[in-house]
């Protein structure tokens, strides 16, 4: 029998692994003791560090002003660069060995590493600490579960009605506000009523207006909303809660457009001209208050300004209808977008 000796040469090798191959042969050496010893590869030709002590210097002189103004950290600063030096961490260079090899180092600029609440950096500074402790928490199961958010609601794209180009008051949203406790008559024997605010909003504009109503029912609505189409015209769609007043007012106002259609079938041309276009109402779903931010924002608003001009004062009928036009003038000439002079102080 022979023994079988590997091959010398392959020819099928790639030129990269014929680099390798030529690498290892070069490079390595066997010891002695059995033990083989490789010579690291180093790049060739490497570059020159940069000229790095002015940026270092404006670093320092920064660092020198923050130590100047803490007596207790330069203290802390200044034994812990002497321990270094005693452990043989950091050897001092002075100005003339820096400037005897132009071009051969390269200064670091750092800054002081201390921290008030780290209890590591108070002795040593470890390379790279802030690193390994950061992956440490990462991996941790417990920090992680304690470290989770909530998942947070995202908010749906607003309806037509919100974004759409129309007039003023063409899509509407009602909701009362109360109740106010107000004189009956102007007279040192006057008795106090409740009263009711009935505050329409616009979708588009924002702009509000404020009805004064002596109860809840839907009669009253009515008598409001008839003083409301006459002064800014009649809204196309109706946005509201389930409140008995609004369901039972959107059924009296069906109800009635029936009759009067049916009237007009019947005996054509005793209506000329009359608009009877019904008002599309849209409710909410039940137990879903937070579906109404459109009115209920405006009723906080609203309710902000009366707690300061009321003041726990008594008006009667005509000084609380004042009051609630003046209330509604101040709300509908709020900025809608931050203004140049509010801008600037932000930026501030």
């Amino acid at each position: 029998w022979t023994i079988e000796e590997l091959p010398t040469s392959n020819p099928h090798l790639t030129r990269e692994e014929q680099n390798v191959l030529d690498h290892y042969e070069a490079n390595t050496i066997r010891l002695p003791n059995g033990q083989y010893q490789v010579r690291l590869p180093f790049v060739e030709n490497r570059r020159p560090l940069g000229d790095s002590k002015q940026m270092a210097m404006r670093r320092w002189i920064a660092v020198e002003r923050r130590l100047m103004k803490d007596p207790d950290l330069m203290k802390s600063y200044v034994g812990q660069l002497k321990e270094y030096v005693e452990l043989g961490q950091m050897i001092p260079i002075t100005e003339s060995e820096l400037n005897k090899y132009p071009g051969q180092h390269y200064c670091v600029p750092h800054h002081a590493v201390f921290k008030e609440d780290s209890t590591s950096t108070k002795k040593y500074w470890i390379v790279g600490g802030a690193r390994a402790i950061k992956s440490a928490i990462h991996k941790c199961i417990l920090c992680l579960r304690f470290r989770a958010k909530p998942m947070e609601q995202l908010m749906a794209p607003l309806p037509t009605s919100r974004v759409k180009q129309a007039r003023c008051f063409l899509h509407t949203g009602v909701d009362f506000a109360g109740p106010y406790m107000i004189k009956n008559f102007s007279g040192n024997k006057a008795t106090k009523i409740k009263v009711w605010i009935c505050l329409f909003t616009c979708f588009t504009s924002r702009a509000i207006h404020l009805e004064l109503v002596s109860s809840m029912s839907y009669e009253g609505f009515l008598l409001a909303l008839r003083r409301f189409m006459s002064r800014r015209g009649r809204p196309s769609d109706m946005y509201s809660d389930n409140g008995l007043n609004f369901v039972g007012a959107d059924n009296y106002l069906q109800s009635t457009t029936r009759t009067l259609q049916e009237l007009q079938q019947a005996q054509d041309g005793i209506l000329p001209g009359l608009d009877l276009t019904t008002i599309c109402w849209h409710f909410n779903p039940p137990r879903a208050p937070h579906q109404g931010g459109v009115w209920e924002s405006c009723v906080k608003l609203v309710k902000h300004y009366l707690a300061r001009i009321l003041n726990q004062d008594s008006y009667n009928w005509e000084e609380m209808e004042t009051v609630l036009v003046f209330t509604e003038a101040l709300v509908n000439s709020r900025p809608l977008t931050p203004s140049q002079k509010t801008r600037k102080i932000l930026m501030c």
